[in-house]
C-alpha cells in the first residue's frame, strides 16, 4: 500500500506481509547546518563546533528548530554536556533527524513521549548518528490505531542511521493493531552497535526488546526487558520481533509472550543471519520460545564466560566474577547483579557491582533500597542486607555515578521464597 506519513515530505511505500511491515523511505539529504547559538550553550552546529544542550530547555529548543528549519537543524551535530532532567516536560517526536547527536556519556532521564500516528520515539525518524547516549525512566506510549514504528530512541531508523553506546530503560507501549515496538527502536534498516533496552515493551506485532523490527545490523548488544506482543500473529522476541537483517554476538534475559509468534532471542526470522547470541532459556522455558533462532542457555550458563566463546572481551564486553555476573559493556555504565534470591524470615545478603563507564565508582547510599534491608559499601561493591521480608517478588533499588559523572539507578527484582517445609515424614 503506498502511504503518506505525517511528514509532508516523506512518502513511504510499505508492503505488509503475514503482519510485517516492508518498505523504503524517501527522505531529503542532510546539507549543512546554520544558525543561531541563541538557543543552545555554545557551539555552531558544525562537526568540529557542535550545538551544545546543557538544559532541559536547550533540547527542547533543538527539538523546535529541527521543526522549523529542518534542512539547517536536522543535519546540525550536537552534544550534551550534562545530565538532563525531562521531569514534566511533554516531547513531540523529532520528524527527520540527519545529523549527529553525542550524549557524551550522559543521561536523559524521564522523557515522556505519547502520540496517535506512527514514528513515536525521541527521534521519530532518523539517518543521523545516535551515540553515548542513556535513556533513564523513559515512558514511550502510542494510543493510535495502526499506528507503526514506536521506541524510546528512534521510531523509523534508516539504512544510514546508527546507535552506539546507546541504552534506554522504561516502557515502550503500543496497541493491539500496532506494528514494530521495540525497547530502543521501533523499526532499523541501520546498525546498532554496543547498545541495551531494559522495562517493558508492549505492542500488536514485531515487539522486541531492543528492536521491534530489524532489517539492519546488531551486534554486541542485550536485551532485558519483558515484552508483549498482543495482536493476532505476534511476533514477539527478546531481543528482536522481527528479523529481516544480522545479529552477532548478542544475548536476551527478559521474558516473552505472544498471542501468535514468539521466540526468546527473535520472534519471526525471515533472515537467519543470526550468529553467536544467546537467550535466557530459564526464563523463557515455554517450548514456543525456542524457534531454532539463537542459542537457548539457562540463566547459570549466561553467568559462565565459557558460554561466550569469540566474543570480544579485551575491549567490548566484560563480566564481573565472584560472584559472577551477566556480561556488559565496558563502553556503558551499568549496574550489575547476580540473581537475587532471597528466604523469607532469615538473614539476607546481596550484592549490586558497577561496572563499565569510568572508574572510580561512587554509590549514592540514600538512593540505594531495599525491602527492609540497608545498604552498605565496601571495595567499590554495594550489599543489600538484613532480614528477608515475606515471601513474594520485591524490588532493590542501587544508584552511583562513575569518575565523569554520569549517573545510573537500575532496579533489580528480589524473590524471596518461603523456608523448606521440615518435620515432614
Amino acid at each position: 500500500m503506498k502511504m503518506k506519513m505525517k511528514h509532508g515530505w516523506r512518502v513511504a511505500t510499505l508492503t505488509t506481509v503475514g503482519g510485517l511491515l516492508l518498505g523504503l523511505a524517501n527522505v531529503p539529504n542532510a546539507s549543512a547546518a546554520t544558525g543561531t547559538v541563541s538557543d543552545f550553550a555554545g557551539g555552531d552546529g558544525t562537526v568540529g563546533n557542535p550545538y551544545q544542550i546543557a538544559t532541559p530547555q536547550q533540547l527542547l529548543n533543538m527539538n523546535s528548530d529541527i521543526a522549523a528549519n529542518s534542512t539547517a537543524f536536522g543535519s546540525a551535530s550536537y552534544i550534551l554536556t550534562g545530565n538532563i532532567d525531562m521531569t514534566s516536560q511533554s516531547w513531540t517526536p523529532i520528524g527527520y533527524f540527519g545529523g549527529a547527536f553525542d550524549g557524551q556519556g550522559h543521561t536523559i532521564d524521564h522523557l515522556s513521549i505519547s502520540g496517535t500516528s506512527s514514528d513515536i520515539a525521541m527521534f521519530g525518524t532518523s539517518g543521523g548518528e545516535i551515540a553515548n547516549v542513556r535513556f533513564a525512566n523513559v515512558q514511550v506510549q502510542s494510543t493510535g490505531s495502526g499506528t507503526n514504528f514506536i521506541g524510546a530512541v528512534v521510531g523509523w531508523m534508516y539504512g544510514a542511521g546508527s546507535l552506539t553506546n546507546v541504552s534506554a530503560d522504561g516502557s515502550v507501549t503500543a496497541n493491539s493493531t500496532s506494528g514494530a515496538v521495540g525497547g530502543l527502536v521501533g523499526r532499523s534498516d541501520g546498525t546498532i552497535t554496543t547498545s541495551y533496552g531494559l522495562g517493558s515493551v508492549s505492542g500488536g506485532y514485531a515487539v522486541g526488546g531492543l528492536a521491534g523490527q530489524n532489517a539492519g545490523s546488531i551486534r554486541n548488544s542485550f536485551a532485558d526487558a519483558t515484552v508483549t506482543a498482543t495482536g493476532g500473529t505476534g511476533q514477539a522476541g527478546g531481543l528482536v520481533g522481527a528479523n529481516f537483517g544480522s545479529i552477532a554476538d548478542s544475548y536476551e534475559i527478559g521474558q516473552v509472550s505472544s498471542a501468535g509468534s514468539q521466540g526468546g532471542l527473535v520472534g519471526y526470522a525471515a533472515s537467519q543471519a543470526v550468529t553467536n547470541s544467546f537467550w535466557d532459556d530459564t526464563i523463557n522455558s515455554s517450548p514456543s520460545a525456542n524457534n531454532g533462532v539463537g542459542t537457548p542457555a539457562t540463566t547459570a550458563q549466561l553467568q559462565d564466560k565459557n558460554t561466550f566463546s569469540g566474543w570480544d572481551f579485551a575491549s567490548t564486553w566484560g563480566m564481573n566474577q565472584n560472584p559472577n555476573s551477566l556480561p556488559y559493556l565496558q563502553s556503558l555504565l551499568q549496574i550489575v547483579s547476580p540473581s537475587l534470591l532471597a528466604v523469607q524470615g532469615t538473614p539476607y545478603s546481596g550484592q549490586v557491582q558497577g561496572a563499565g563507564g569510568t572508574a572510580p565508582y561512587t554509590w549514592n547510599i540514600a538512593q540505594s533500597t531495599g525491602p527492609g534491608l540497608t545498604f552498605a559499601v565496601a571495595n567499590g561493591v554495594g550489599t543489600f542486607s538484613g532480614t528477608a521480608p515475606a515471601a513474594g517478588l520485591y524490588s532493590i533499588t542501587a544508584s552511583m555515578h562513575d569518575a565523569t559523572g554520569s549517573d545510573v539507578t537500575e532496579t533489580f527484582p528480589l524473590q524471596v521464597i518461603l523456608p523448606a517445609p521440615t518435620g515432614l515424614t
